[in-house]
């Protein structure tokens, strides 16, 4: 038997040398996925669930988005548009769209028979609150001109901006190397990882 013991330099991502900064990046992308994806789905399925909408052939990347929705409401309702609109949301999502806030104190907590809670309310997630945006500023100032089918297209729209830009933002080359620093990952002078 033999033992053959190597030796190598390695070096925190700053200090690598353009290029190999480059290839470091350029492995990371090929080899990570998209870590909040499930949380993003969860948003989307339980504000579908919720206003018995259908999203079908949704996708987002760092640059583009698209989907299709259909409703499962009928005609008269998709075309509610106006303060009608807003006093139909109230009337039938309002339990949902402003749960009681909740009070912890110890151990026990209670729910305000007063204050309302409109952060997260769909999964606790924040994109909770980019998908339901529209709903709330419609609800706070009604616009005439827009019908229910008009601005579950807003939310949706918002709601796959909100997760492009996120996946442009983590999988920048900025983010990566901060990351990178963060946790103290080094690398060998090729900008491969170091195990």
């Amino acid at each position: 038997m033999r033992t053959v013991t190597r030796t190598c330099e390695v070096f925190p991502i700053a200090e690598l040398a353009p290029e190999a900064q480059y290839n470091a990046y350029k492995n990371w992308l090929e080899s990570e996925d998209y870590a909040w994806a499930d949380e993003n789905r969860d948003t989307l399925t339980s504000f579908c669930d919720l206003f018995n909408v259908k999203c079908t052939r949704w996708e987002y990347d760092a640059h583009t988005h698209n989907f299709r929705f259909s409703t499962g409401h009928s005609e008269s309702v998709e075309e509610l548009k106006g303060q009608r609109l807003a006093v139909y949301i109230i009337n039938n999502y309002w339990s949902s769209l402003f749960p009681p806030k909740q009070y912890w104190n110890k151990s026990k907590s209670r729910k305000s028979r007063i204050m309302t809670d409109n952060s997260g309310v769909l999964t606790g997630y924040y994109m909770d609150d980019e998908i339901l945006e529209a709903v709330y500023d419609f609800i706070n100032v009604p616009d005439e001109n827009t019908n229910f089918l008009k601005l579950i297209n807003m939310c949706l729209d918002k709601f796959l901006i909100a997760c492009s830009e996120d996946v442009a933002d983590r999988q920048s080359e900025e983010s990566i190397k901060y990351e990178r620093e963060l946790n103290g990952w080094e690398y060998l002078t090729n900008g491969k990882l170091f195990n």
